[in-house]
């Protein structure tokens, strides 16, 4: 009889949890260490539902471990796109959020991908696609293209926008004496005496130092100038970084749901550390997430784990896409060469006329490609007139 009963004793929640429980009967497991109406675990329920039901179209099994950043994105980005309320998708946020921190907290999983996304303040529309790394690469040429055909020196802006994940107002807010050179870091102080007042370090990858460092020299910026410009190339307020943006979108010929605004670049940065596998309270100290002031040194001594790995994954970040920048470009150098020797093969009574490609075209051919006009420079094939 008392085996019997020691069988029928139910073990406490930490003994009986796994990670492989699915989202649904979390909860379920969880109703009775909570004190909720019946109303309110009604409405838990209708949240997890829509959640499940998105992963199950997705191809995904919605269990505790198999939830990442990308997923709690993408199904943001439907609900949006479905027109469901803003206050709906943020109360779905926040009972999954709960949820997930419950089974965190006891140690089953590690991290909580609910609680690393932030919604833009706003109503439907606001909320911006994360972009792909190879849709990275398609900004970063796009950057180009505005400084070389339209003089307009934006790089700086949107690769510390892309690589810090910040805000209009803190972006505007970054001045030269923030940028810690010797540590490879920008420090952000949002400003705010309360109990979550955030201090923020961010690791600049190599190849964004130096174009810092760079730009400070080129535009002899003093310590309490501000780091960053605009479209006009004065410094940059809060609503130009929207037009900064959209410029890029004109650009690449992005409209509809390719448009994407300043929190996507917010959540491309997340989105694609998350999918590198970047430990999650990783990209949440990138977000500014659960950090409260503290003596700065401390601080910073503290957190040299997270920078490091940040740092380690931002370098590798940017090589690619750098390294594809590259690739693009020597593809259209060949293009270009075998496109010129099509229209320029000489006729048997013409041949050394033909051999100088029009000086007109050479002039075009200095801004839309200027290694390949360099070329036909040094090898005297311009023509004088």
């Amino acid at each position: 009889m008392e085996k019997e009963m020691d069988l029928n004793i139910k073990l406490p929640i930490e003994k009986r949890a796994k990670p492989d429980w699915t989202i649904r009967i979390a909860l379920e497991e969880m109703k009775e260490y909570r004190n909720w109406s019946e109303n309110t675990y009604k409405g838990y329920q209708r949240d997890v539902d829509a959640f499940e039901d998105f992963s199950f179209k997705e191809g995904f099994d919605p269990t505790l471990q198999n939830i990442f950043i990308h997923h709690v994105d993408k199904w943001i980005k439907k609900s949006y796109d479905e027109k469901i309320a803003y206050k709906t998708i943020k109360r779905r946020i926040a009972s999954l959020k709960s949820v997930l921190k419950f089974y965190q907290a006891m140690g089953i999983i590690q991290s909580n991908p609910f609680q690393a996304v932030v919604l833009p303040t706003g109503e439907v529309g606001q909320h911006s696609r994360a972009m792909e790394l190879d849709e990275i690469v398609d900004v970063y040429k796009a950057i180009q293209h505005l400084k070389e055909e339209e003089g307009k020196d934006v790089g700086v802006t949107l690769r510390v926008l892309f690589n810090t994940g910040l805000r209009g107002h803190a972006l505007a807010s970054i001045k030269v004496k923030d940028v810690w050179l010797d540590k490879e870091l920008i420090y952000y102080d949002a400003g705010i005496v309360n109990d979550k007042h955030v201090i923020q370090f961010f690791p600049i990858p190599p190849r964004l130092l130096e174009e810092i460092k760079h730009h400070i020299r080129y535009y002899d910026l003093q310590p309490e100038d501000q780091l960053l410009h605009g479209l006009a190339g004065l410094p940059i307020r809060r609503k130009q970084i929207n037009r900064l943006t959209d410029r890029i979108n004109k650009v690449l010929g992005w409209v509809g749901a390719k448009h994407v605004t300043p929190h996507g670049y917010r959540s491309s940065i997340a989105t694609i550390l998350d999918e590198r596998e970047m430990d999650i309270d990783n990209i949440k100290y990138l977000l500014g997430h659960s950090i409260t002031k503290e003596n700065i040194n401390y601080y910073l001594r503290r957190d040299q784990r997270k920078i490091r790995a940040l740092r380690s994954e931002l370098t590798s970040i940017e090589n690619e896409i750098y390294s594809t920048l590259e690739k693009r470009r020597q593809g259209e150098i060949e293009d270009q060469q075998v496109v010129l020797e099509e229209d320029t093969i000489p006729s048997q009574d013409e041949e050394q006329k033909n051999e100088q490609v029009p000086l007109s075209y050479f002039i075009q051919l200095t801004k839309t490609n200027p290694a390949l006009a360099n070329q036909l420079a040094e090898m005297n094939l311009v023509a004088s007139k």
